[in-house]
């Protein structure tokens, strides 16, 4: 559902948002995710790439290299640390 006020200001809400934790963060070889969101699950690089698509909830990071990556899915993204 999406709800626009509309006043001196205008803002977009977006009353949908996908909920996901995850851990650790930083993280070594894995990530394990808790969400009840259904969709794929996206690890992308600092420049947008997408490196990792799964449906997992349990993410192996072992692959990349040490860095700063970001977790993607649905209108969720958050950063992540790989040591």
């Amino acid at each position: 559902m999406l709800t626009v006020s509309l006043s001196t200001t205008a803002s977009i809400t977006n009353t949908n948002k996908t909920k996901i934790t995850f851990s650790p963060n930083p993280a070594e070889d894995f990530i394990s995710i808790t969400s009840d969101f259904q969709g794929e699950f996206q690890i992308l690089d600092l420049s947008g790439r997408t490196l990792i698509t799964t449906k997992e909830k349990q993410i192996d990071l072992s692959t990349l290299s040490a860095g700063q990556y970001f977790l993607k899915a649905g209108d969720f993204t958050q950063k992540i640390i790989k040591q």
